[in-house]
Parts: C-alpha cells; structure tokens; sequence
C-alpha cells in the first residue's frame, strides 16, 4: 500500500468512524451499491492497520456477518500478487485509468472508480462538507496546489485508530511536498 493509499483507507474509515450519518451514506451507500446493501447494514469499517492481519486495505463489516473486503489502488500501483487471486478482495477502488486494471479478478460491477466517487459528492453537492475527501481529491488529480497539509496532518492525529507509524509517515511526506 502507498502513501496515498493508506491517506485514502484512513479517510474513509474515518468518515464511517466520526463524520454525521448523511456524510456515511454519501460515502459507503456509493461503495455498497455492487453488493445491494447500503449504509444501515454496516456493522463497522476497518483499516488494514486497525486489523493488522488483514490483507485488504479496508472491510466494511455487515450486521449479517458479511465481510466485504476493499482494496484501493492510487498512481497504477502494481496489483500484489494476493490481489490477483481470485476471492481475496470483494471491491477495489481505482482511478478510472489505471493501467492495470485488466489483472483485477473481479467483473466489473466490483470495480469502482475515484471519479465516479467524487461525481457521487458532487452531484449531491456535499463537497465543501467533506474537507478531507476534498483535500484527497486535490492530492489525486492536482485541482490544487495549495494543499492544506497542516490540516491534513491534523486531521490524522486526531484519530485515535491511526497508528503513531502512519501519523508519522504522513506527517514526513507532507514536509517533502
């Protein structure tokens, strides 16, 4: 997982953790969609990091004991070689030109895009209330040069799930941009 990717899991995982009940369903109603659930089925949503023995980079946990295993892929990072098997993730989260889309082993319902998340806020018009979606998408597709990573660092180390590991790995990767 890379940098971004672990900014992207931590993010979502957090939206479910702390953000308002209308945020939840925007964000997990859009990534339960292939599964037909949505937002009142969800149990909880964990981090590869809060799971420690996990492969994907995030599980949403459904009340009927469902897990549904997410892995997201930012900057054609290289699938790793439990990816390419089949049944190891149930969802992956990918930039619509991702070059290695072609290895993922799912059909394409299961494969969601970082554009059609982002259009799903937008069209809904909640974008301003998603600071840290907002700052994600900035660092994704460069719509902003003035990052604000102090913010972002912030926002990190307010999280009591995120591993001092990852509050430090972000923290040195926003002194580099």
């Amino acid at each position: 997982m890379n940098i971004y990717e672990n900014l992207a899991t931590e993010i979502l995982v957090s939206i479910f953790k702390t953000s308002a009940y209308w945020k939840k369903e925007i964000v997990f109603n859009f990534l339960l969609k292939p599964f037909n659930k949505n937002i009142e089925d969800i149990k909880d949503v964990t981090s590869q990091e809060t799971l420690k023995n996990t492969k994907p980079d995030f599980t949403i946990h459904l009340k009927d004991k469902i897990e549904i295993h997410f892995e997201v892929k930012i900057n054609n990072a290289e699938l790793t070689t439990s990816e390419k098997k089949k049944n190891s993730r149930d969802a992956f989260l990918i930039m619509s030109d991702y070059i290695n889309r072609e290895y993922i082993p799912l059909n394409p319902e299961y494969i969601l895009t970082w554009e059609d998340f982002f259009d799903e806020i937008d069209k809904k018009e909640a974008m301003p209330c998603f600071e840290e979606l907002s700052l994600l998408r900035n660092c994704l597709f460069g719509t902003n040069k003035d990052l604000d990573m102090e913010f972002l660092t912030q926002f990190l180390y307010s999280k009591d799930y995120v591993t001092t590991e990852l509050k430090d790995i972000f923290t040195n990767l926003f002194n580099l941009i």
